[in-house]
C-alpha cells in the first residue's frame, strides 16, 4: 500500500507520467503475486516476548520470530537486530 501511495503521489506531482505509473503498478503487482505472505498474527506473541527480552522494537522482533520459526537466514541493515539474531542462533546476512 505504501508503494502504491508513493507511485500515485509521484504521478500527482508530475514526477512520473501515467504510463510510467501504470508500468510501476504492473511490476509491483507481479512482485506481490510471486511473494509468499505470512500473517503476522501467528507471530505476534513470540515477537512481543522477543522485544521485551532483548529490548528491541516489535517490528524487528517480528522478523526474528519468522526467521526462527521457518529456519531462515535474516538479511538486515539493523545492527541491533543482527546482534539479537546471532544470539538466537539465526544466521545473519549483513547488507552493506
Amino acid at each position: 500500500m505504501e508503494t502504491l501511495n508513493a507511485i500515485s503521489n509521484a504521478k500527482k506531482k508530475k514526477v512520473i507520467d501515467e504510463e510510467v505509473a501504470n508500468k510501476l503498478f504492473e511490476a509491483l503487482n507481479e512482485f506481490a503475486n510471486a511473494m509468499k505472505v505470512y500473517e503476522s498474527k501467528y507471530y505476534l506473541e513470540k515477537a512481543f516476548k522477543l522485544a521485551i527480552k532483548y529490548g528491541i522494537n516489535t517490528y524487528s522482533a517480528l522478523y526474528l520470530a519468522l526467521a526462527e520459526d521457518l529456519n531462515l537466514s535474516l538479511a538486515t541493515l539493523d545492527a541491533k537486530q543482527a546482534k539479537v539474531a546471532s544470539k538466537m542462533g539465526i544466521e545473519v546476512i549483513n547488507i552493506k
